[in-house]
């Protein structure tokens, strides 16, 4: 990320400096002459870490809350806001490493301290945690999971807006503020029970006596939702403490790609025409070590 000072041009073509503009907000939106589009079209939104802007919201059960609340006042990253009623994380100290794509010292110091996510404790019993970036998310995940013990807040969902957040070039600053209440109201997401997927599966066996029978309907099954579109919204479990951070991540990956193909105008991408590239792909990098081992 090239250096800004905090009176220069904000690279966002606003016309506004930098210091009252992106350096403000945390994001970065670039020009649309500088990419080469028409100012009618949408432009891809970063964050100051250089992440793809896509919503995310953590949720965590609460164990014992004066004990969180106590850790959190332990760590420096950590700021209370009495105004909002909410904790602040910022990109430094413990939240600093490992770090983002922009390591801390390379953050413009117009948007310092940056701040990477929102922690609000809802109630008695439960934590919500607001990210910008599936990086950001990982890194909270570890974050919370190294310096609070399980017993005291436990990880349980995680909800992601299954679309990038994009500004259009005549008005760059169309991304003033995403409303991540609104976003993740409970009637704008949509729950995946993985329980009852196993259980329909078992609904679909049973009504075939023929192995082979049974495994074609299920199949069909698992194709026919593959081509779904995905919910504007998903929430579903993290698993994180079972299956570890890689499963999260490719979890929140693979339906980053299929945003960006909705970006890219292929608007019927599902998880069927990915899995199918994933397939070609395997199958294109096998036959060409098999080559290479021959030769």
């Amino acid at each position: 990320m090239a250096k800004i000072g905090r009176n220069d041009a904000c690279p966002c073509d606003s016309g506004k400096k930098f210091k009252k503009c992106c350096a403000s907000r945390g994001v970065m939106v670039p020009p649309a002459k500088v990419i080469n589009i028409n100012f009618s079209e949408k432009i891809l939104v970063k964050t100051m870490t250089d992440e793809l802007f896509q919503p995310m919201r953590l949720y965590y059960i609460i164990h014992d809350k004066q004990k969180l609340e106590t850790c959190l006042k332990n760590l420096e990253c950590m700021n209370y806001d009495e105004k909002l009623n909410d904790w602040v994380v910022y990109y430094t100290a413990e939240a600093a490493k490992p770090k983002l794509n922009v390591p801390p010292s390379k953050v413009p110091k117009e948007a310092r301290p940056l701040i990477i996510a929102t922690i609000y404790i809802d109630n008695e019993s439960a934590m919500l945690i607001d990210i910008r970036s599936i990086e950001r998310a990982t890194k909270m995940l570890e974050l919370i999971n190294k310096y609070i013990p399980k017993k005291v807040v436990e990880v349980t969902h995680a909800a992601i807006y299954n679309k990038l957040i994009t500004a259009t070039g005549s008005d760059p600053k169309s991304t003033v503020d995403v409303d991540y209440d609104d976003i993740f109201n409970q009637k704008n997401v949509t729950v995946i029970d993985p329980e009852k997927i196993i259980q329909e599966s078992h609904e679909i066996a049973a009504q075939y006596e023929d192995k082979e029978e049974r495994l074609e309907a299920l199949f069909q099954r698992t194709q026919d939702n593959a081509k779904k579109p995905l919910p504007k919204v998903e929430k579903f479990p993290a698993h994180y403490y079972e299956d570890g951070i890689n499963s999260f991540n490719t979890t929140c990956s693979m339906r980053q790609i299929i945003a960006m193909q909705h970006y890219l105008g292929n608007k019927d991408f599902s998880f069927y025409d990915l899995t199918q590239e994933l397939v070609h792909k395997n199958v294109d990098q096998s036959q060409s070590e098999e080559e290479w081992v021959r030769t």
